[in-house]
């Protein structure tokens, strides 16, 4: 460095110091400051070397970012005067700095003068000074809110914008509220606070304008609130002077935050530690800038909602269960007719089975051309009508749509598909279930007459024979036995009949009830068997037990799982003339216990065999009985967890089966 510039001589030496005024050396490459003695002694420093980020450290911080930018820029030494102020160890000290010279050896000389603070002796004249720095500051947040609008967090950059505003006035808070009209409230969104104030915004949540009625009221009529002490407030105001008060705040400044629909908020600074006279420079600055928050936030979140309905229109018809297509239709002759295929969504790929997704922005002829030679016919029929609606087969899938079909504007279609194929095959058996209905209820006729038959015929035996029974003196005490059996043979057969009605009514409607308890399977087994050997002590046919059935305790409806297997009997008794009836129990597997009855009798067709479980099916018109047992025997055992089937040849017998659960048995003893 040029060492002449330290060889100072005294005449000049006393008149800078005269002058306030001391002289500086920069180099430009050390980014290091060589100082005369004057600007130490100002500065209240010991070294005359002063490094270029120690200075701006002492720079005001309301100034520091312009003159950190622009001594950043001063490379060529031609920089113009400054003024600003200085924080040092005495106290705050207000400058004049300008460099003169630029040297060889790349240093800047320039000189620091110490004037008297013009924000108190010349407000006026500081005023340009303000402004500068405030419309620099403007600048650079105007870059900021233009990365606000490309920011992927936009909330980080509002925080950094009153993290500014914040530091510009030396405030304690600086905060955006937002207002419910709907509800009435406000919430505080945003804040940015001074490390020595305590954060407030989870406290400000909702907070009902009953409580700054007067507040609301500026706000809302787009008015700012500027108080340099709280007792600038009206009397009006003395809930929100309360309020402020409880908040430390001495002077705030309050914009309201405007949109096309009117205000929706408010942007705050609030002076926590001394006092803020506001000039109409601030008032100004913080009025633009909160204008340009207001309308960044906006526009963020206009950005948003669109991206947001865009996304859901999209997530819509992609997802929804209509097939969706967009056509640009290119020929409309017969012979030259084809489309090209601008978009369609995941269901119209499924309904029509083919991957039309890749055929985009392709031509249906040289692609997939999913309705084949029908196109034209289709855009006829549309043509004619202002959409079009029709049921349509699709040849590639064999499935059936319903095709709604419009144009948005010249040569494009929208077209939607709706699957019915199950709804048309639900019509075909819709009509099969007619026709079963019918079939049913000319069954149920039948079943009236035969139950009217059924009951007539064993109530006119008990008639005439009671008749018979009371009346007549004369008749033999064997004969009195014989009619006295006949009562009670069709007493029974009528009890049966009843009990059969009042059974499937129960079934029908969902009332019938299971009483559970233990059982042993071989024991029920016995107990039956000992029941028909009774019945049937003079007939050709013998009662048996199928095989030796080993004890096995199980929980279920005794009366119920009797009432199947004395169907089952009945049933075999029925048809069998001659030879045995066996009953028998035996485990399938692990899980299941199998109960069945076999016969000699003269057995089922097999075409008839799924027909015996249905109501009011007799295969024999003649035989006694309502033809409900083995229904009700059916829901019996689907009721209690089990499968009824039977296994049958003509002239060779029949074995009727159901299974039972074994989880319901308790301890098992196979």
């Amino acid at each position: 460095m040029n060492n002449r510039i330290f060889n100072t001589p005294e005449s000049l030496t006393s008149l800078l110091t005269a002058l306030k005024a001391g002289w500086w050396v920069r180099n430009n490459e050390s980014r290091l400051f060589i100082l005369s003695e004057f600007i130490k002694e100002q500065l209240n420093i010991q070294s005359d070397t002063l490094t270029f980020d120690a200075f701006i450290k002492m720079v005001r911080e309301d100034y520091r970012e312009r003159i950190m930018r622009t001594y950043d820029l001063d490379v060529a030494g031609n920089q113009k005067e400054k003024t600003f102020p200085l924080e040092t160890t005495n106290g705050v000290v207000w400058i004049k700095t300008k460099s003169v010279s630029k040297n060889a050896d790349n240093t800047i000389v320039g000189y620091l003068q110490v004037i008297e603070n013009p924000e108190k002796t010349n407000p006026k004249k500081v005023a340009p000074l303000r402004i500068n720095n405030l419309l620099y500051q403007l600048n650079n947040i105007s870059k900021i809110l233009l990365s606000f609008l490309q920011a992927k967090d936009p909330d980080k950059i509002v925080n950094e914008i009153l993290g500014d505003i914040l530091k510009q006035f030396k405030a304690g808070r600086t905060y955006i509220f937002e207002y419910d009209w709907d509800e009435g409230t406000q919430t505080n969104t945003y804040e940015v606070v001074d490390e020595n104030v305590k954060p407030e915004i989870d406290m400000l949540y909702k907070l009902p304008f009953e409580m700054t009625t007067w507040w609301t009221q500026q706000i809302s009529q787009g008015k700012q609130i500027i108080l340099s002490t709280l007792d600038d407030l009206p009397p009006a105001a003395k809930p929100e002077k309360d309020f402020l008060a409880m908040q430390d705040i001495n002077s705030l400044f309050v914009a309201p935050l405007m949109s096309k629909e009117g205000v929706w908020g408010y942007a705050g600074v609030d002076i926590v530690d001394g006092f803020h006279d506001w000039t109409e420079e601030d008032c100004q600055w913080l009025s633009a800038l909160v204008n340009i928050v207001s309308l960044c936030i906006q526009l963020q979140r206009s950005e948003n909602r669109a991206h947001r309905d865009k996304s859901y229109l999209e997530s819509l018809y992609r997802n929804m269960p209509l097939g969706y297509m967009r056509l640009q239709v290119l020929c409309k002759t017969k012979q030259d007719y084809d489309f090209i295929y601008l978009d369609v969504n995941d269901a119209a790929e499924k309904l029509f089975q083919q991957p039309l997704g890749n055929c985009l922005g392709k031509k249906a002829s040289a692609t997939i051309n999913c309705f084949g030679d029908d196109a034209y016919q289709l855009q006829k029929q549309f043509e004619s009508d202002t959409h079009l609606d029709l049921e349509y087969y699709i040849k590639w899938s064999d499935k059936y749509a319903r095709l709604i079909a419009y144009s948005i504007h010249k040569d494009e279609v929208i077209c939607l598909f709706a699957d019915i194929t199950e709804s048309y095959h639900n019509q075909q058996r819709l009509i099969d279930a007619k026709e079963k209905a019918e079939i049913s209820d000319r069954l149920k006729t039948a079943f009236l007459a035969n139950m009217s038959h059924e009951i007539r015929t064993p109530l006119n035996a008990i008639v005439g024979f009671s008749d018979l029974l009371t009346h007549s003196e004369e008749i033999e005490k064997e004969d009195r036995s014989t009619y006295a059996r006949i009562v009670q043979e069709n007493n029974d057969l009528l009890l049966q009949v009843i009990s059969d009605i009042l059974d499937i009514s129960k079934i029908e409607a969902g009332t019938i009830d299971l009483v559970y308890e233990n059982i042993d399977a071989a024991q029920l087994c016995s107990e039956l068997l000992q029941f028909y050997h009774t019945k049937t002590y003079n007939r050709k046919v013998k009662i048996l037990i199928c095989e030796t059935v080993p004890s096995c305790i199980i929980k279920t409806d005794k009366v119920r799982l009797t009432q199947v297997l004395s169907n089952f009997v009945d049933n075999a008794l029925k048809f069998t003339f001659e030879g045995n009836v066996s009953i028998g129990c035996q485990k399938v597997d692990d899980n299941t216990i199998k109960f069945y009855v076999k016969d000699t009798g003269t057995g089922i067709p097999k075409e008839k065999q799924e027909q015996i479980f249905n109501r009011f099916t007799k295969l024999d018109s003649f035989s006694v009985g309502t033809g409900l047992g083995l229904t009700i025997s059916k829901s019996l055992v689907e009721l209690m967890g089990g499968e009824i089937g039977v296994d049958s040849e003509v002239g060779q017998g029949s074995c009727f089966w159901f299974t039972y659960p074994l989880e319901k048995v308790l301890s098992p003893s196979w």
